[in-house]
């Protein structure tokens, strides 16, 4: 920013004049020695905004408020801001009012409160021109795939994820597995959200945050602590990787997607959460797909394979009264096979030739809106191996590229 020692002294004095800490100043104090330099990079890392027109910009976890408080003196969007304070706290909106008596300066916040992990973010489709997503990776115990697409979701086309997270291979935790200490985080009286639940490097930071449909732009490792010489060359010249924090710039590719990816997550068939009416392949189907089903595959249609019978979950809508689904017998070798697909009460059976790719649709039975399941199964799976096609020995159904719920067909 191009600030003097003086005018950067002045800032923390600022920050550190609000009440927000009132009985417990001196974890404030702690709270901005330990994030101040984290602060100022990620600032840097904001785009200046659109010329055209105010940006937006979402900050999620925005307490203590010091990232809001530098956004809005060194930048010049409008402002949306998020917390989570636990399941005691019933209201979908909430306000902080912090008062600074030194500087004779009170601010009001508006928050909206809901869990990053488990809701659906209260913001339409393509609201945001920035989230920052800072220091909030690492507290999360269940689901950052769910985050990182609904981030996505939010976010305008091309709109920038600004992301950090400590890095788990500083040097210090190396320092801490030398002597024989633990580098897990402490119980926090916070509760579970209160701790570091799992840090990441930033191998897998990329290869998550790339997964989830973004294109990084940007991407540092840096110490934000005062070191001793020996170290700051090591980590400036040789480990670049092992420094204490990991900052990411990332803009929006295609649509939100969620996967699980098998170095991050286990008892994937667990992690259902089905909020889509329409699923396609590569795209948003993880989370809608029960058993049943092999893993992706990036074709040229991308598609799953079936079984011999697969089960998916879809959302249903008041309005919703067919069913459909895009799918194909595989190459020609496999030959045809006899499709059933049930929901409910529904059940139809289609015969499905090779390489043609088929719309089916199916009439709903009646019921309320919510989570529905289909069922799809085959009269016999083909294996390409006994077949001699090829060394593929899955036993497979059929392809799909596209099931969704809708109104008319």
């Amino acid at each position: 920013m191009g600030l003097s020692s003086k005018e950067l002294a002045g800032l923390r004095d600022y920050l550190l004049s609000f009440d927000l800490f009132r009985g417990i100043e001196q974890e404030g104090i702690n709270y901005l020695n330990d994030c101040w330099e984290r602060l100022w990079i990620t600032l840097g890392l904001v785009p200046s905004g659109p010329k055209d027109r105010p940006g937006k910009l979402l900050e999620l976890g925005s307490n203590p408020y010091f990232m809001t408080l530098l956004l809005t003196r060194f930048r010049t969007y409008e402002l949306s801001l998020s917390n989570y304070f636990g399941f005691t706290h019933p209201e979908k909106i909430g306000t902080q009012s912090i008062h600074s008596s030194k500087y004779l300066e009170e601010r009001c916040f508006t928050y909206q409160h809901f869990n990053v992990e488990m809701d659906r973010f209260p913001y339409t489709d393509g609201f945001f021109d920035v989230v920052l997503f800072c220091e909030i990776l690492e507290h999360l115990t269940m689901d950052p795939s769910w985050t990182l697409s609904e981030i996505h979701r939010v976010l305008k086309p091309g709109g920038y994820l600004i992301l950090t997270t400590p890095n788990v291979l500083r040097l210090q935790n190396l320092r801490h597995l030398l002597r024989g200490q633990n580098i897990y985080d402490s119980y926090s009286g916070y509760g579970v959200y209160g701790r570091h639940n799992r840090e990441y490097t930033s191998n897998e930071l990329f290869r998550l945050v790339r997964l989830s449909g973004y294109e990084i732009v940007k991407m540092i490792c840096r110490d934000l602590q005062r070191h001793s010489f020996p170290h700051r060359l090591f980590i400036t010249s040789i480990f670049r990787e092992r420094g204490e924090g990991i900052f990411m710039l990332a803009p929006t590719t295609g649509g939100p997607r969620r996967r699980y990816p098998d170095w991050l997550y286990r008892s994937r068939a667990k992690l259902l959460n089905a909020t889509d009416s329409e699923i396609v392949m590569g795209e948003n189907e993880e989370g809608h797909l029960g058993s049943g089903w092999f893993d992706f595959e990036p074709l040229a249609v991308p598609i799953h394979w079936t079984g011999a019978q697969a089960q998916v979950f879809l959302m249903r809508r008041k309005s919703d009264i067919w069913l459909q689904v895009e799918v194909n017998a595989g190459p020609f070798q496999l030959g045809s096979v006899r499709l059933t697909l049930t929901v409910g009460s529904m059940e139809n059976e289609f015969e499905l030739s090779p390489e043609i790719w088929n719309n089916l649709v199916l009439p709903l039975p009646e019921g309320e809106p919510g989570p529905i399941s289909v069922v799809l199964a085959v009269d016999h799976t083909r294996n390409p191996a006994r077949l001699g096609i090829s060394r593929d020995d899955r036993e497979l159904g059929i392809m799909v590229k596209r099931m969704a719920l809708v109104t008319t067909v």
